[in-house]
């Protein structure tokens, strides 16, 4: 995969995976042309898109393709061919989108699609695929249905025990979100919490990003601590921040705190208010709406940042 952001991605990007030798690898591959000429066409297309939402994701890169030698063996070492510079982006989007939201099931609907022109006047294209929470997808388009993944060398399809595991590993993924989600309720209820709140009801904000769920991932907690941004929990104006056994805690100052965020080291954030709902209950007038739904709104803007 390119290491940038998928807006960010622009011909000095692409030029350094030829200046590098780069190798088509388990999140990277080449296609000389746009590949919907004929129905192989489209099927080899579709099992590279489906092997990359069934694994790590990756980038598929269009107008580049790898050299071969004199033999006619690949090289490894991508060769820049580009695409007319009069090639109507706006239909080739949208044909490439339609072929993949059409070819495989369950839909993939993670993925990206953008051109960049070229200094010489041609252009590539990229497509991104990010992993899929719905995997195991397969490849439908006028063929048998059949599964593909990536690893070190490129797509491969996968044998029935291998499909057996992949729906099984998905499963998996889901109750993983469900028993953290389980685990972390169950211990504000018994008031197990990184902090002592002041009150027991309380609003809860938990974000699980993707590539928690997908890989074991351990979060810089060095780099939140240096943000030129400090981070702060819901509702909150005065705060403390520190160190904790999950990751890193930001709460409210005082003997008790109304309120808490948790950033975990393997990548879950949850943030815990408990004075709104019961500052108005003492008023006696119900919460605005207006006001619950801000401050969620700002927690989660404020999430985003961190990942």
């Amino acid at each position: 995969m390119i290491p940038k952001k998928f807006e960010d991605i622009d011909e000095k990007a692409v030029q350094s995976l030829i200046e590098n030798s780069q190798p088509e690898n388990k999140t990277l591959d080449y296609k000389k042309e746009i590949p919907l000429g004929t129905d192989d066409d489209k099927k080899e297309f579709l099992a590279d898109i489906v092997s990359f939402s069934n694994t790590s994701g990756g980038d598929l890169v269009i107008g580049l393709a790898e050299k071969r030698d004199k033999e006619g063996k690949k090289t490894g070492q991508p060769e820049f061919f580009g695409l007319p510079e009069d090639l109507n982006e706006d239909f080739e989007i949208q044909r490439l989108s339609n072929v993949i939201t059409s070819g495989i099931q369950p839909k993939v609907t993670q993925f990206k699609i953008r051109f960049i022109k070229w200094s010489n006047g041609k252009k590539v294209g990229i497509i991104r695929i990010d992993q899929s929470l719905s995997s195991p997808h397969m490849v439908t388009y006028k063929m048998r249905p059949a599964f593909f993944v990536r690893n070190s060398v490129g797509k491969q399809p996968l044998d029935v025990h291998e499909i057996q595991n992949a729906f099984l590993g998905n499963e998996h993924l889901t109750e993983k979100i469900r028993n953290f989600r389980t685990e972390r309720i169950g211990k504000i209820l018994a008031n197990e919490t990184p902090t002592r709140l002041s009150n027991s009801r309380c609003i809860l904000l938990q974000l699980y990003p993707i590539k928690a769920v997908m890989n074991s991932i351990q979060l810089d907690i060095k780099k939140i601590e240096n943000r030129t941004t400090p981070i702060q929990a819901m509702h909150t104006s005065s705060y403390n921040n520190r160190y904790n056994l999950e990751g890193w805690l930001s709460y409210s100052s005082g003997t008790e705190s109304h309120s808490y965020l948790q950033v975990f080291r393997n990548g879950p954030i949850e943030t815990v208010e408990s004075s709104l709902l019961n500052e108005h209950e003492k008023i006696g007038y119900a919460i605005p709406y207006i006001t619950v739904e801000g401050e969620l709104i700002k927690s989660l803007d404020s999430f985003f940042k961190l990942l």
